[in-house]
């Protein structure tokens, strides 16, 4: 996962889970396990043959994939040695969707920060494409086709332009057209120097990294030009619009 990457990028695909092609496993008369397919992190679940040990490979690096590695060992995804195994100390702290420290993370699950000095943030992997469930009611969003896995975000309904609706601590973010979610916050502001959102404070987004560039620009989420600054105006994307100079930052 490429934790400096512009995870809302203003032209990402949604794609969501096909309920439709889910089945269950349970035997009659058998209603422990009941998810669908089965959540390997259930132990009501784990004898079901779909929950057998495996070669770490990249189709089991998410939260609910059966077990694999040697003992005291999870599969994980590392954008820099694909797929490997690594200690249950790496995965021993830590919520999805919350604050991380030290990297750790619960299994099927990545500690992303932008810059030195942000909130880093539990991420749960997934993809679009063969693993769309997310952990806690998220919903899992395509970051760039050519990535592994994607990302789990949950919608909060909380609103990005007056960055109401959250928890003290946290700011509201844009993560796809009219979804929002509430995350850690940053301390970044308006064209302020970023490499992911929440680098940024709440109802802010940071523009995409353009080749040659370090940092990409915190941009202000609006409805209208009377919440932009001087000389900018509001250019709609999706539901709401950002904040953007005469020369738009991409």
């Amino acid at each position: 996962m490429r934790s400096g990457m512009f995870v809302f990028s203003l032209c990402a695909l949604f794609f969501s889970g096909a309920c439709s092609l889910m089945v269950s496993f349970d035997e009659p008369g058998e209603p422990a396990c009941n998810m669908l397919p089965p959540d390997c992190s259930v132990e009501s679940c784990l004898e079901k043959p779909e929950c057998a040990w495996q070669e770490c490979n990249p189709d089991i690096v998410y939260y609910d994939s059966p077990p694999s590695c040697d003992q005291d060992q999870q599969c994980v995804y590392s954008e820099a040695d694909g797929v490997t195994c690594l200690a249950d100390f790496f995965f021993s702290e830590g919520n999805f969707y919350e604050l991380c420290d030290q990297n750790r993370c619960p299994h099927g699950g990545v500690c992303i920060q932008g810059m030195v000095g942000s909130p880093a943030i539990c991420v749960p992997y997934c993809n679009v494409y063969s693993h769309s469930r997310c952990p806690d009611g998220g919903t899992c969003y395509n970051t760039d086709d050519s990535a592994l896995v994607d990302v789990c975000f949950r919608s909060d309904g909380c609103d990005p332009v007056k960055n109401r609706g959250c928890d003290s601590g946290k700011g509201c973010y844009m993560i796809f057209n009219s979804e929002t979610s509430c995350l850690p916050a940053g301390p970044q502001l308006a064209n302020d120097r970023c490499k992911i959102a929440w680098d940024c404070a709440g109802g802010h987004v940071c523009s995409e990294i353009v080749a040659g560039e370090t940092y990409g620009k915190c941009i202000k989420v609006c409805e209208d030009i009377a919440q932009c600054g001087m000389n900018e105006t509001c250019v709609p994307i999706g539901v709401y619009g950002l904040c953007q100079g005469p020369i738009p930052v991409k």
